[in-house]
């Protein structure tokens, strides 16, 4: 909280005792860690250390805690950054149905981390469809832009992602989404 109450970003912070999730798995959530708060925790199946602590948490999908703060993405410039340790899988899809009927689209920074767990077949299916629906996907440091169309097919995009050297190692893991897609644009 010192570093927030310093950064002039006190009156616009909320810290909120609560984990996002999936509309689905909204409820109680158990987060696992070798100690709680450690940068290594998470709601998956699977955690980056060790598991000697789990607790309870309540989950709340992005969505309904937007309109619980009021924020609008039409009018409010939104960042999101989503580095959850394996559960990304799960939540990255399940923003599709939300922002496939919004004009106006987050900023997105997500980390990937296959080396806890990796995103099955029908999960990186998914997260392409959201990826599709914005202007530009970057990796690798924002330095590798993928040339993600409505068209691009599973098949194109796991090449585009193997070319790119993305999701191969926790160092290459980090994906920037931007823009609404002019394919995409919602009335």
């Amino acid at each position: 909280q010192k570093t927030i109450g310093n950064s002039g970003w006190a009156s616009r912070t909320i810290v909120e005792s609560v984990a996002v999730s999936t509309p689905r798995d909204a409820g109680s959530l158990t987060m696992k860690s070798s100690g709680a708060g450690n940068s290594g925790s998470g709601v998956g199946n699977r955690v980056f250390s060790a598991t000697s602590q789990e607790w309870s948490v309540n989950g709340y999908s992005l969505p309904y805690l937007f309109g619980m703060w009021g924020v609008q993405l039409k009018h409010d410039p939104v960042f999101i950054k989503i580095d959850i340790e394996s559960y990304e899988c799960s939540l990255v899809p399940s923003f599709y149905d939300w922002f496939r009927e919004e004009a106006v689209l987050p900023t997105i920074f997500v980390s990937f981390h296959p080396q806890i767990e990796p995103c099955t077949r029908s999960q990186m299916e998914k997260v392409l469809e959201v990826f599709k629906l914005f202007e530009q996907v970057t990796c690798k440091d924002d330095k590798e832009v993928l040339d993600i169309t409505p068209d691009t097919t599973f098949d194109e995009f796991e090449e585009m992602l193997d070319n790119a050297n993305c999701l191969t190692n926790k160092d290459n893991s980090d994906f920037v989404l931007s823009g609404r897609s002019e394919s995409c644009q919602v009335n």
